[in-house]
């Protein structure tokens, strides 16, 4: 900690200790980050006692992640117009009821507002919290040190969030980690009431001149894409007309998009944010790691409950390696910037590195004789990968963009990550091995004869008999046994296919970010907060005359 006359923490009251007021803050931005309309994890729980689908839990999860992503440009507006004690109030009151909402709604379109919303305000709070100790994380202000921070911060929680809803709902219940956090966030909201204070740094600055019609239309594209990806395998794609008119609505949406966006002055986003070629590249590599992130879903998820056998919470277990991969990339990326400060090419060709790494070792080890341990390794270096290329992108696209087109840039690199590539990615490969494991199946079957399959199937029914089943009983039990060992060899094989060409995607992505040149390494230091007003003011994006 540093000495408490440079470093002090204005909005809490004075005598509140400097190391408490930091831990609060740091406490406030975990308890945000646990906070979640659905968690993934408890999917199996969730859909057997509320008779939902799949795809609507996973279309709640990205509403939330879509409403932390379209919050990103108006950062800097709700830090200038309200004070710490506010926002943190603010935004831990509407995240708590939207999550009681999200916990007892049973209607899907209230689902999916309310986890838009609580991402929107989760994002705020966690901003605010983040933004108020940047000089404690980072005395020097520099802009890489404090995105190792953060994202270790952020992928902790993900991993930790997870295994903690997993670990509850096998001791009580699955809704109990929405009661815990409910708890949590009340407290929190009155440690802010007690412990700060409304202090403010500055005049308030209005929050006018948004384009908050701009906002919506951002909202509803995305929106119609993350239903159309989800709902895609589900509905047969375009043999739906609910998919159908999905994608005409989201034409008409994205036409909307690019008007608003080339004729409005103060735009939400604006034009020249894209001709940055280091966001465009940023957006390149985002969207290549999630390639990497998204066969979990589709190919491990299966293996891990049908071939290795692991239940709930040994298999969410399993993500504390992948914390502990994450822990490492954190304190190597914080040391990189804050000694090193190296080439980006590296830091890049480690982390596309240990996320093929990750495959790779996987797809020597799928075998039917497969047990847990398989994992240990592969789950480290995938936590290892993700964090360096997320710190090393966050940093790399902020080259020679303004701070006050920082956000905006954020936004765009946030869409690839959050929203589009976690979407497109997820169905494709989710498509991909479908058709795979039924072609397996398909050859498999071509290949049986009453030889081949006939003592295994007598031997079934004889069990069968023996047990008290009836003869058509222990038919219907042999047959279905006999398909359920094809399956989960074509499950294998398929995933094995799949792995083995991310592993070679990898390599050569690998090398290729070696030969490119990204840019020279580059200090940057994040600015004062009266810099930041001043350039936005000179720049139109806060209109003086309205200042109240």
């Amino acid at each position: 900690m540093h000495p408490q006359s440079k470093y002090r923490i204005m909005a809490f009251k004075d005598w509140v200790p400097d190391s408490l007021r930091f831990i609060l803050l740091l406490l406030f931005a975990l308890a945000f980050q646990f906070s979640s309309p659905t968690y993934l994890s408890l999917m199996g729980d969730v859909v057997g006692s509320e008779q939902l689908y799949k795809e609507d839990l996973l279309f709640a999860f990205q509403a939330s992640m879509l409403g932390m992503t379209m919050a990103f440009p108006l950062l800097f507006r709700f830090k200038f117009r309200f004070t710490s004690q506010q926002t943190l109030i603010g935004s831990t009151l509407i995240v708590l009821i939207s999550l009681l909402i999200c916990l007892h709604t049973k209607f899907m379109s209230v689902l999916i507002i309310a986890g838009f919303v609580m991402g929107f305000f989760k994002m705020i709070g966690t901003f605010e919290c983040l933004s108020s100790i940047q000089l404690i994380i980072t005395p020097s202000r520099d802009f890489g040190v404090f995105f190792s921070v953060v994202y270790t911060i952020v992928l902790v929680c993900v991993q930790l969030s997870g295994f903690v809803a997993v670990y509850l709902s096998e001791i009580a219940d699955w809704k109990l980690m929405y009661y815990l956090m409910a708890i949590v966030l009340s407290v929190q909201i009155l440690f802010g009431l007690m412990l700060m204070r409304p202090f403010r740094f500055m005049k308030p600055l209005p929050l006018f001149g948004i384009d908050w019609l701009g906002i919506l239309n951002w909202t509803v594209l995305f929106a119609l894409l993350t239903y159309i990806f989800i709902f895609g395998q589900t509905l047969d794609w375009f043999h739906s007309k609910k998919i159908i008119l999905a994608s005409l609505l989201a034409g008409i949406f994205l036409l909307l998009v690019l008007i608003r966006t080339r004729n409005k002055k103060r735009a939400f986003i604006l034009p020249k944010v894209f001709g940055f070629r280091n966001v465009s590249n940023s957006i390149v590599l985002i969207l290549f790691l999630q390639i990497f992130l998204n066969t979990s879903g589709s190919i491990l998820t299966p293996i891990t409950s049908a071939i290795v056998k692991l239940d709930d919470l040994h298999s969410v277990a399993l993500n504390l390696y992948i914390l502990g991969g994450v822990l490492v990339g954190g304190i190597f990326c914080y040391y990189w910037f804050l000694k090193i400060n190296g080439s980006f090419n590296i830091l890049f060709a480690l982390g596309f590195a240990s996320v093929t790494i990750y495959h790779g070792l996987l797809y020597f080890s799928f075998s039917a004789l497969a047990n847990e341990s398989i994992f240990y390794f592969p789950y480290f270096f995938r936590g290892l990968g993700n964090v360096l290329i997320y710190v090393g992108v966050a940093k790399y696209m902020m080259k020679n963009v303004s701070f006050e087109l920082f956000p905006q840039a954020l936004f765009i690199v946030a869409i690839a990550r959050n929203v589009l590539g976690g979407i497109l990615f997820s169905a494709f490969i989710g498509h991909w091995s479908h058709d795979l494991v039924l072609d397996y199946i398909s050859k498999s079957a071509s290949k049986m004869d009453a030889v081949s399959t006939g003592a295994a199937v007598n031997q079934i029914q004889s069990v069968a008999i023996k047990a008290g089943a009836s003869t058509i009983e222990a038919a219907q039990a042999a047959s279905g046994m006999l398909y359920g060992k094809v399956y989960l060899q074509s499950l294998l094989l398929a995933g094995k296919e799949i792995f083995g060409m991310v592993t070679l995607f990898g390599i050569l992505l690998t090398f290729g970010i070696l030969l490119y040149h990204f840019s020279k390494p580059f200090e940057l230091k994040i600015p004062r907060w009266n810099s930041i007003i001043a350039k936005m003011k000179n720049k139109g994006m806060i209109v003086v005359e309205k200042v109240e």
